[in-house]
């Protein structure tokens, strides 16, 4: 199944109430912060392999 049916599935879940709001927040927090730091690795990886063929040249 492609990603984005997957995030839809996940999303589409329903949210248990004996969570808090709170808890709740706090775990949106934790996957933004999450894809904030993936995001990050890949452009560094990216700059690297950059730079590692601009030396081949």
């Amino acid at each position: 199944t492609p990603p984005s049916v997957e995030l839809s599935q996940k999303d589409t879940l329903p949210v248990t109430d004996s969570q808090s709001p709170l808890q709740q927040q706090q775990q949106q927090n934790q996957k933004q912060r999450y894809t904030r730091n993936v995001s990050l690795v890949d452009a560094s990886r990216r700059l690297i392999n950059r730079k590692i063929r601009y030396n081949q040249w």
